[in-house]
Parts: C-alpha cells; structure tokens; sequence
C-alpha cells in the first residue's frame, strides 16, 4: 500500500514530467542561466526588525576596549562579569561576551556551531570617516530610515546606489532548478515581504496558523453541507477554466496563478499533515513557531523533492526608543533560547551543516541613549549558525566603542560599516551553489567590492 507520502512524491514528479510548460515555469524556477544542483542546501533569513542593539549583542570584554563600550552607553551597559564571555579564534581568551540573557549562544559559539560578522551594514562601497569628512564617499541615501535601509539588506542596490524592485531571496532562487515544482522560496509567518519579491518566482507563505484555505473549497471542510461545498467548487473551477483562456492576458495570468495556488495548497496541506512531531521543544512566542515551521519543511525536504528551499522569518519589536533596558535582555534571550532549539532540530534532522541561518537587520543602534532608550544607526553585528561555516570566529572588524573615535560617523556611536551587506550576501549566494559570473546578477552593486567578494566564513 502507497503511504500519503509516497503518493505525494509521485504525483510531484509526474505532474513535472507530464505538466504543462506554462504550469511547471509558473511554479519552479526555469530562469535563464539557472544552476542545476544535486545536494541539498537551505538559507535560513532571521530578520529583526526595527533595527537591532547589536553592540549590546556582542560586546568587547577586554579591559580597555569594554572601558571605552561602558563611557559610551552608560546607563545600558553590562558589566564584564554580567558577559557570557567568549573566546574567538586569534582574539584572545575571554575577549568578547554575548548579552547576558543569551547563555545557549555561548555554547553554540563555544561548540563551534555559530559565529558573528561584526560591524556590517549598507554600503555602496568601501568608505571611511575620512571619505566623508572629504565628500568622496557614496553613502546610501537615507541613513536611519527604516524602511531605505531595509531595502539595502533585502533587496541590494545597483552600483549607482538607486534601489532594486526585486529581493535577494527572490534573485537567489531564481539562479536555481529545482527537482520540485514546488517554490523554493517560503515566507513564515510574514505575508509578502521585499526579500521575497522576484517576476518570475513564486513563493509560498505560511501563516502562524499553518496553511491559508479557501473557505469551503475544500469538499472534505466544514461549513455547508457538502452538495454545496462541490457545487460552489465546481462553478468556481469553471470560472477560473474559462477566465484562463481568456485572450486578455492579465485574466489569464490571474486565473493560472489562482489555480496553480489551489494546487500548491493541497499538496503541501496534505503533506503537513503527515509531518511527524519534531523531537525538540521551541519556546514560546512567534520565533519559536515560525522556526518549528522551518523546521518542519526541512524535514519532508526529500517529499517535496527540495534540493534547495530559501526561508525568510521576521520578528518585530527591535525599534527601541524606550524601555530599552527592559525590553532588549528580552528580545535577547528569546533570540538565544529560539536559535539553540532551532540548532537542535535540525541536528536530529542530520541537516545542521547543510542548513545556514543567518540575522539580518536594517541597522544598529546609537551607542548614546536618550534616556532609556537608543536612536538609529549604521553598522552592526549579526549571527552566522551552521552551514558548514568556520565556527567560533568573529568576522570583520569589530570597531573601538568610543564616541567620535576613527569608525564613528557623527560622534554618537553610528559605525561606518567595515564590511558591506553586498559582501555578506555574495559570501552566503557562493556557499548555496550561485557561480561567481552570476554574483553581479544576485547582487548588483558587487562591482564597487571586487576581489572582497568572499568573507571566507564557510569552511
């Protein structure tokens, strides 16, 4: 007897032999110059959205250096004793220390699991305090701005610095054939989002209550009695039946995509619901769930026939104008417990170095605070966690915490970014398999970076 499994794989490969150009393309990614690969990979995006405190993230934890972090933040600042202090390769014993409410980052780091890229963050290229004091810098347009600086980590600018429209999860899927007809690409819990936006990819968003249904599409859902429930399907097959041979073309294009989703849904609602129980338990809050989710679709990578899938989670809450000192510990030891456990799953799926999660944010915050609170900055720190990377290592160059100092931009703890997000991207796109002739493609703005396209944070 076929399991529901089995007869998902199947009928996946059959509809792939057998189905339509047009239906295939509408969900896979046949794009010009795509990569066939044959491994499996998966990018994990963790965006913190708002703009996280990362240098109350990763904090120095020598004598002189935490001396000049301790003047600069005052009232927001953790004692080295408070530190979960770490020891990064080539840095010294006990240099730096993760927040204090993150225990179960300081073993990954110590265990070799995760590792940090310090001071990164949007650049059109390499630039210095004294490039701008003498107005040779191309700085990004509206430093501070949200929803700009956003657009710098999910989408890359071109080299001229002018704004993409399509993502980075959206250009990086599309370099990829996958086996599955099935997107590669998967919003959690965050609807449409820039990161994901591509012409000629799909994705597929899951909510934090598992799949959008059609009420009373489905003959086997509750609501009317079934006659009803199949006759309001019927009339509704037929009207998109018709509406896709319309000769307008975007009614054609509305139709195909309508019923291309109700086909995705009751694959993957089917599927789902087979998932056996992950044996890790995640905490609490939208993170835990979204990752459980991530989690769970990583585990039925071989079902869906996945030898490539791309998740982008957001958590909100990071724009901490006040109430910091209680609210960020928080934030902290959420993102700490959330990883750790996420870690774990993965570890027993046997994928931990086959799956990279990384943390993204539009900026850091100001060293200064405004009273309990801090404004918005530049450059920042971010995690690195499996995926084969150098574990234990602190990439780029963290910078002196001091007011005004060398990396400073304007005197109230704004860091110019030592390393660009392009540079990071690039770094990520080689390791999941994109050729370095199609970097330019994925990240445009690369040219103002060359021979600094790698970071050599993978092994």
């Amino acid at each position: 007897m076929i399991n529901r499994r089995q007869f998902l794989k199947n009928s996946v490969a059959t509809t792939l032999g057998a189905g339509s150009m047009a239906s295939v393309t509408g969900l896979n990614n046949l794009a010009m110059g795509a990569t066939t690969v044959n491994d499996f990979k998966s990018l994990v995006c963790i965006y913190l959205d708002g703009g996280n405190d990362s240098f109350n993230m990763l904090i120095p934890n020598t004598p002189a250096e935490h001396a000049a972090y301790k003047r600069s933040r005052q009232s927001l600042a953790f004692e080295r004793a408070e530190l979960q202090t770490i020891s990064p390769q080539g840095l010294g014993a006990d240099s730096f220390g993760f927040n204090p409410n993150m225990p179960e980052l300081k073993n990954l780091f110590n265990n070799g699991e995760i590792s940090c890229l310090a001071n990164v963050g949007s650049l059109i290229q390499p630039t210095t305090k004294a490039d701008i004091a003498n107005g040779s810098a191309i700085l990004p347009t509206h430093l501070g701005a949200h929803n700009i600086q956003q657009s710098y980590w999910k989408g890359d600018h071109d080299s001229s610095g002018r704004s993409t429209q399509d993502g980075i999860g959206g250009r990086l899927a599309n370099e990829f054939v996958n086996r599955s007809q099935l997107p590669t690409l998967t919003s959690v819990g965050n609807g449409t989002d820039l990161f994901l936006l591509h012409s000629d990819i799909r994705f597929y968003d899951l909510l934090r209550d598992g799949l959008v249904t059609m009420h009373d599409y489905n003959v086997e859902s509750g609501g009317f009695n079934n006659l009803d429930r199949a006759a309001r399907r019927s009339a509704l097959d037929r009207i998109n039946q018709l509406a896709a041979r319309d000769p307008n073309l975007l009614v054609q294009s509305t139709a195909n995509s309508f019923i291309d989703g109700l086909e995705l849904n009751g694959r993957l609602q089917g599927l789902i619901q087979d998932i056996p129980p992950l044996s890790q338990e995640f905490p609490r809050g939208n993170l835990g769930r979204d990752l459980k989710s991530v989690a769970e679709l990583i585990s039925v990578r071989e079902e869906l026939n996945m030898n490539r899938q791309i998740f982008f989670v957001s958590i909100a809450g990071f724009d901490m104008h006040a109430s910091q000192s209680e609210l960020h510990p928080t934030a902290m030891r959420g993102l700490s417990e959330t990883l750790a456990a996420f870690q774990s799953a993965l570890k027993d799926l046997d994928v931990e170095s086959s799956v990279l999660t990384y943390t993204a944010s539009e900026f850091g915050r100001t060293l200064t605070s405004n009273r309990d609170g801090t404004d918005h900055a530049w450059g920042g720190n971010q995690i690195l966690m499996g995926g084969g990377i150098k574990g234990g290592e602190i990439f780029g160059s963290y910078p002196v915490l001091e007011l005004d100092g060398p990396e400073d931009y304007n005197g109230d703890g704004r860091f110019i970014p030592s390393t660009s997000v392009t540079q990071f991207g690039t770094t990520i796109a080689k390791w999941l398999g994109v050729p370095s002739n199609r970097l330019s493609h994925v990240f445009p703005n690369i040219s103002h970076f060359q021979g600094q396209e790698d970071l050599g944070f993978f092994v």
